[in-house]
């Protein structure tokens, strides 16, 4: 839900719109995410390239200016919407613990970066006919 290089400004992040964070005491929605400065362990996806990222189910210490605005008339107070924290773009998020971690980002861009550097084998090339 949050990525960034390793020594990237903060505007070079990208992120989910908005999350919910939770805990024993109910929600809060979390807003401007991409401008938040994250301090998290450091992924190493090659030789020169390392990125830092949040994931759903990392346990979070979150800081920020909190707006309150509750939503919701549900008597468990663990689903209600207490409020947001970082509408005005100071937010400050650190990762506790992370549950598994992330199996290896497979994009299609990858993948395909790897199929055009590979040679096909046999089974994968064409075959001529001649009739």
């Amino acid at each position: 839900m949050w990525r960034n290089r390793s020594g990237a400004p903060r505007d070079a992040a990208v992120a989910a719109e908005f999350v919910v964070v939770a805990d024993s005491s109910g929600r809060a929605t979390v807003e401007n995410l991409e401008r938040a400065e994250v301090i998290g362990p450091e992924e190493k996806a090659g030789p020169r390239v390392a990125s830092t990222g949040l994931y759903i189910g990392d346990e979070v210490e979150v800081i920020g200016r909190f707006k309150p605005e509750r939503f919701g008339s549900d008597p468990d107070p663990t689903r209600l919407v207490y409020g947001s924290l970082g509408g005005d773009g100071n937010l400050y998020v650190r990762v506790h613990s992370r549950p598994n971690p992330p199996a290896p980002a497979e994009t299609p861009v990858r993948a395909a970066a790897e199929a055009l550097s590979s040679p096909p084998s046999p089974a994968q090339a064409p075959q001529e006919t001649t009739e």
